[in-house]
């Protein structure tokens, strides 16, 4: 802060700035509108195959990464659970 700042008795903690910051928290989280459509009440799921294989892929892993998320373990599978997107994202063309 500048010596100004400090003269005139400005701090960034100052009671008077915090009454401020909250009020405008308090203002601005008050005009928060959303769509109430159902769609994206989650984040995307799926898996993407560069986390795991990068360039090194085929189409026969990528079918039997597509044939793991649908197999059942103890009654439920990735995809039961939202993990149901596959995204082959580089060396598409090996596929």
């Amino acid at each position: 802060w500048t010596s100004t700042d400090r003269a005139i008795g400005f701090s960034p903690l100052s009671p008077n700035i915090m009454q401020r910051g909250s009020l405008l928290f308090v203002a601005g989280a008050s005009v928060v509108l959303a769509n109430d459509n159902g769609l994206a009440l989650t984040p995307p799921l799926g898996w993407r195959s560069w986390n795991l294989y990068g360039a090194n892929v085929n189409q026969t892993l990528i079918e039997s990464i597509m044939d793991g998320m649908i197999v059942k373990h103890n009654g439920t599978s990735l995809c039961d659970l939202g993990y149901c997107d596959v995204g082959l994202d580089d060396n598409w063309q090996a596929c």
